[in-house]
């Protein structure tokens, strides 16, 4: 029997019945190491290659200005112009969660020399610094601080992570996480910080995040799964060996955050034990790379439905959809997204 599901939309959301999302310290998702440096701009990361982590490394200029930059002697940015190029894709961020980490830097020109930029000084001046220059360019974007999840919302959630799902719905599409220096952990402001990479014991009010390097421990021995804890979400990036074996031994270990440079990689886009695009795109007439991002949708329905985790949504490009073996049941929730069109499920 050939059973056909007729809508009249340009796209269709469908939810997997899984309820409203996991919350975030249930799932793993790829983050960008420092993505200033990738061949992928920042905004394609996000969209393109289903980066959900956006790493800046910042440091304090010689005019007071922010920079994103590696080290002495390389070339630095303006964080204005790094903070634009993330939020180009702010067409698709208010449909999913972007978490932008600043790892805060202070350089000096060889061993013992001197600083090639300023010291950053006090918590009093970076952290209102950090949330103007960020409130600026999500206002160029046509957005606004109102749409950041705060260190204040963080505290009426009981400091536990919801699900993205929850926080979009709220209007809340971005969380930003600052990293001190060495170990300083600064609470009373708006922004999120990374904790002080010893132990999960006694941390600081609005720490959120751990950084491991390799997926290790921290220096207690306890790790993601071990420590089963819903304020504390753990990234790791790699020093040194295999990219690839980084990427599964944190995965394995049950890091949330993934880092890695391998943007474009087929491993970091391909698996499926990582959060899915969101939405999840498919269109029939693709004949390129399938991830189920906008540039790379898949070209079935059931790759689509099946790829996504919990309730995120499908987006599916007009035109007829042979879906031979599929797994997904029909009648499927359909939620009108778009303007008219035709979606024909065969």
């Amino acid at each position: 029997m050939t059973l056909r599901t007729l809508v009249q939309l340009v796209t269709v959301a469908l939810f997997a019945s899984a309820g409203w999302g996991q919350v975030m310290t249930q799932l793993s998702f790829k983050a960008s190491h420092n993505a200033y440096e990738r061949n992928e701009t920042i905004d394609s990361q996000i969209v393109n290659y289903n980066s959900w982590v956006i790493e800046l490394d910042i440091s304090r200029d010689t005019d007071d200005s922010i920079e994103v930059i590696h080290a002495c002697g390389s070339n630095g940015h303006e964080f204005e112009t790094e903070l634009d190029e993330m939020f180009n894709a702010a067409w698709m961020m208010t449909e999913r969660f972007t978490f932008l980490y600043l790892d805060m830097k202070e350089f000096r020109n060889g061993f013992g020399g001197v600083f090639c930029n300023k010291k950053w000084g006090d918590a009093s001046w970076y952290m209102p610094k950090i949330q103007t220059d960020v409130t600026a360019a999500l206002v160029r974007a046509g957005l606004s601080w109102s749409n950041v999840y705060t260190t204040t919302d963080f505290a009426a959630d009981g400091r536990e992570w919801p699900s993205w799902q929850t926080l979009v719905a709220r209007g809340k599409y971005f969380a930003v996480i600052v990293d001190e220096l060495d170990d300083t952990v600064t609470d009373g402001y708006p922004l999120m910080t990374a904790c002080s990479q010893k132990t999960i014991a006694d941390q600081h009010t609005n720490c959120v995040l751990i950084n491991r390097e390799n997926a290790s421990d921290d220096d207690a021995g306890n790790g993601p799964v071990k420590s089963d804890h819903q304020k504390y979400l753990w990234r790791s990036w790699q020093v040194g060996g295999s990219e690839e074996t980084h990427w599964n031994n944190a995965l394995a270990a049950g890091f949330h955050f993934i880092a890695t440079t391998k943007i474009s990689d087929t491993f970091t886009n391909t698996d499926v034990r990582v959060h899915s695009p969101a939405p999840c795109y498919v269109m029939n007439t693709n004949l390129g790379a399938q991830y189920g991002t906008w540039s790379f949708p898949f070209i079935t329905v059931n790759q689509g439905v099946n790829r996504a985790f919990g309730s995120t949504p499908v987006k599916i490009a007009p035109g007829t959809y042979f879906e031979t073996g599929r797994t997904f049941t029909i009648p499927t929730k359909l939620l009108r997204s778009g303007s008219s069109g035709s979606v024909v499920i065969r």
